[in-house]
């Protein structure tokens, strides 16, 4: 099976190319500002530890703290109602079940989630209801990566069908990064044929998985394209900030019942900014708005149990806030 993610992820690497013809649509301005900031809630985890470099995601009914800088528990499970602690777990370390650096939880939606180390190279996978219930649970290996290439996140569909953002490193310091596909059962990766591959550039992902629909949502252009799901790409969207020297642009993105939501900064990549703002657009990339959150967030999730984003924070004191879509009037 090792030969056969080598060999993938070489064939992966060759099919990487420059941009295509696409259709564009411009957006000149997005300019309808609503303030938030009196609506973004801080979360108070109490007593439980957690590091300055962290993020967030939804498992079932869990909100799942992921703890980057950790040497004890990488992994914080909180009920996803009311932020009570439930358990923690992932040491660091090269042993059964540690970590040494740890990647992006994924909720396979069938009562397991996994977590990708790569440092070890391998994707872990939790019983939900184990990891609850027994005080020295430990994970099993789901599946090995190659060193080669290797999705940087993804969204499950089944154990032959992931939706992903690919890393491959090009050197020590070089890389590039892919739209596609990949098979976890075996680990061939499949790229969309119109995906933007440049050294060094980078982009998140946001995947509907109802409408099929496939979005980069590109940091150092203000750019967002869509494809569908089988990799063609339909249309892209430059916005106000598409070629000019602001470089710091959209960061993660999600998608809602309704919308797409996307982290945005519009700066200058050396003032290093984080975003403050949520740009909000329609499904098929008409502008909504702009939310003023008030406050730097890096990364955030949905929590659409109770229609509700969860917000990691760039901040010594406050870490983790959310705000309830219910409360913001569009």
């Amino acid at each position: 099976m090792k030969h056969t993610f080598l060999l993938s992820s070489l064939l992966f690497l060759s099919a990487c190319g420059g941009r295509v013809s696409e259709n564009v649509k411009i957006q000149s301005n997005r300019d309808n500002i609503i303030d938030v900031k009196d609506k973004v809630k801080i979360i108070d985890f109490k007593d439980v530890f957690i590091g300055r470099r962290a993020n967030a995601h939804i498992v079932d009914n869990y909100l799942v703290i992921t703890d980057y800088t950790s040497h004890e528990n990488m992994l914080h499970l909180f009920d996803s109602e009311t932020f009570e602690y439930v358990v923690s777990t992932a040491h660091y370390g090269q042993g059964p079940g540690e970590f040494v650096s740890i990647g992006p939880v994924i909720d396979n939606h069938r009562g397991e989630f996994y977590v990708a180390d790569f440092g070890k190279y391998e994707i872990m996978s939790y019983n939900i209801d184990s990891l609850v219930k027994i005080p020295d649970y430990k994970p099993y290996t789901k599946f090995m990566m190659s060193g080669k290439a290797f999705p940087a996140d993804y969204y499950y569909v089944n154990d032959t069908l992931c939706y992903c953002e690919v890393i491959i490193p090009t050197s020590a310091s070089t890389f590039r990064q892919c739209s596609g596909t990949w098979n976890m059962s075996n680990g061939n990766l499949t790229q969309f044929a119109d995906s933007i591959s440049t050294n060094n550039q980078r982009f998140s992902v946001a995947v509907d998985i109802s409408d099929s629909i496939f979005v980069e949502c590109h940091i150092q252009l203000d750019l967002l394209r869509f494809f569908n799901f089988t990799g063609e790409l339909q249309y892209s969207i430059q916005g106000p900030n598409y070629g000019s020297s602001i470089n710091d642009n959209f960061h993660s993105a999600i998608f809602t019942k309704d919308y797409l939501l996307a982290l945005y900064t519009g700066d200058e990549w050396n003032k290093r900014a984080q975003p403050k703002t949520l740009q909000i657009f329609k499904k098929n990339g008409d502008y909504v708005a702009t939310l003023d959150l008030g406050v730097q967030s890096f990364r955030f999730c949905y929590d659409d149990r109770h229609n509700r984003l969860i917000f990691c924070l760039i901040n010594e004191i406050d870490q983790f806030a959310y705000l309830d879509l219910d409360d913001v009037k569009l």
